[in-house]
């Protein structure tokens, strides 16, 4: 069964944070500790679970050392790459 692009789409986001979190160096407890949540919300984000504002977005990639336009420029890159895909 295919997923519907928008849950492809989601996909790529959580699989980028995660990735961004493991060049990092950082387990989810210490991104946790970063952003004094608990590693059970990390964790939750991660699945997509629980839905990132941009706030908090913004937190988590300062949390990783990554600036929010930079981010958002690279994703854009990559969510176009899987519209491409889709059509």
């Amino acid at each position: 069964m295919r997923l519907p692009l928008r849950s492809k789409q989601g996909a790529a986001l959580l699989r980028v944070l995660v990735q961004l979190r493991a060049e990092a160096a950082l387990n989810q407890t210490a991104l946790a500790d970063r952003l004094g949540i608990t590693q059970s919300e990390v964790s939750k984000f991660e699945r997509g679970e629980r839905a990132l504002d941009v706030l908090r977005l913004r937190a988590w990639l300062r949390a990783l050392g990554i600036e929010l336009t930079p981010f958002a420029h690279a994703l854009d890159r990559e969510l176009d790459r899987l519209d491409a895909f889709a059509g």
